[in-house]
């Protein structure tokens, strides 16, 4: 397994405590996104359902005043006078206008036209029409281009009995830009607000109303509006995506729809994304940077921790160390105790060496001096039964005495040494020794020490 170095695995942690901040954060920031589009969405539908309140709420106006003007006498007894008199003091100084027809193509009044002028026939009404006019007594069209000028008008309809037992129309029209009129209270300062025809042309439109009114709109817009209410999001004829929420209603089966820019919709998320990623972009340089400060002391005091292992090893003196980690601080004492025992323990040795023997020499009394140190090097010349006798030992503190003195003069500590030596009996008499050395001290000191600091000198006890 590779190692890393403490700065590494910091920045690994600092990464590890990071990173799941991040993913927190990043999923709050969805669940904020999925809830600001819900509630875009749901103000989208209401915006939309508010403006089809307003506008519905003037269309019902001009039924009421339809419904006033079908009670009339003299449209009951057939007076057209009198009933044109009645009709025109409902419209004067307004851009409304009523007209009463038939059920084909003639008309029997019309308030933009002057009495006993010859009315112009109209297009007859479509029978899908006729028939909600007749379920309901009530019918409010499409938007539809006046002839006689380039403006466009819807108008609200409703069936009244006629003296000659024959139903007719009565009907009143507004110009479209009454309807963008009304519903601009109800539109939101940013929103685009529209109105569309049961066949999906523009009635009115909150901003560019006089190019877009009578219009059609786009097919990939008008798809999406499907049942009663919702929201989607599609292109404008500006290209500009939009989030829209629609209403349809039952009353004159127009739909309205309410649009803003996703672009708003998703700025809030892009800045709160934009936020986040910077605040945690910072909170990374500030934690590397304090990992990097942080790992500096860790690698410092590891090297310290290291450098007093091996002092410590060659035996050398162990100082305390420094440290603002507990653990290295531990670690760091238990090596300068770990010291200071060793030097204890190796004082009590040589206190304990300086008052044992050294030195032994087991000396043979051969007659020929050759035939000993054959005899003690592993020869059989018959004297292998002869038991050594202890001729002296020598001490560390005899190193200066006579010829147990010689016993430390050869550098190097070995464990035996072996030679012939000449010693005076009891008797005074010289006699020639094979002998043999062996050292205590050296071997001990060589297990407790690598370097021990006092040399001992060792060497045969023949040599000068």
């Amino acid at each position: 397994m590779p190692r890393r170095s403490a700065r590494s695995h910091l920045l690994g942690l600092i990464a590890a405590a990071v990173i799941p901040v991040w993913l927190f954060a990043a999923y709050l920031l969805v669940q904020y996104a999925v809830h600001e589009r819900s509630r875009f969405e749901q103000d989208a539908r209401q915006t939309a359902r508010q403006v089809s309140l307003v506008v519905e709420g003037e269309l019902a106006n001009l039924q009421t005043t339809l419904n006033g003007l079908s009670k009339s006498p003299a449209l009951a007894n057939g007076d057209l006078s009198a009933f044109r008199g009645e009709a025109l003091s409902l419209v004067e100084g307004t851009d409304r206008i009523i007209v009463l027809r038939d059920l084909g193509r003639n008309q029997l009044l019309n308030t933009e036209i002057g009495y006993g002028v010859v009315l112009p026939p109209v297009d007859p009404m479509p029978t899908e029409d006729l028939e909600k006019l007749r379920a309901s007594g009530v019918f409010v069209s499409d938007v539809f281009a006046s002839k006689d000028s380039k403006n466009h008008h819807v108008a609200v309809a409703i069936r009244v009995p006629a003296p000659t037992g024959e139903d007719l129309i009565l009907s009143i029209s507004i110009p479209t830009a009454r309807v963008r009129d009304v519903m601009m209270p109800a539109v939101p300062e940013g929103w685009t607000v529209g109105v569309g025809d049961r066949h999906g042309r523009y009635v009115a439109r909150s901003s560019s109303h006089e190019e877009m009114t009578g219009r059609p709109g786009l097919p990939e817009y008008l798809e999406k509006i499907v049942g009663r209410s919702g929201s989607f999001t599609s292109r404008n004829f500006e290209g500009t995506t939009l989030l829209a929420g629609y209403y349809r209603s039952s009353y004159s089966d127009w739909f309205y729809t309410a649009n803003v820019p996703l672009s708003e919709v998703q700025a809030p998320l892009w800045r709160s994304l934009a936020a986040i990623c910077g605040i945690g972009l910072l909170a990374l340089l500030v934690s590397i940077a304090l990992g990097y400060v942080v790992g500096k002391r860790f690698t410092g005091a590891t090297t310290d921790l290291a450098a007093r292992a091996d002092a410590l090893g060659q035996g050398r003196t162990v100082e305390p160390m420094s440290t603002t980690v507990a653990e290295f601080g531990a670690i760091a004492q238990a090596l300068v105790d770990a010291e200071r025992a060793i030097a204890e323990r190796r004082y009590e040795l040589e206190t304990v060496l300086e008052t044992v023997p050294a030195a032994v020499w087991f000396t043979y009394d051969p007659p020929s001096p050759s035939g000993h140190s054959q005899s003690l090097r592993g020869g059989t010349h018959g004297f292998a039964d002869r038991r050594p006798q202890i001729v002296w030992r020598a001490r560390p503190r005899d190193r200066h005495r006579g010829d147990q003195g010689r016993a430390y003069r050869e550098p190097g500590g070995p464990t035996s040494k072996s030679g012939h030596a000449r010693r005076t009996d009891r008797q005074r008499r010289i006699r020639l020794y094979a002998s043999v050395g062996r050292g205590a001290l050296s071997a001990l000191e060589r297990a407790s020490d690598p370097q021990p600091r006092r040399q001992h000198n060792w060497c045969r006890a023949d040599q000068p």
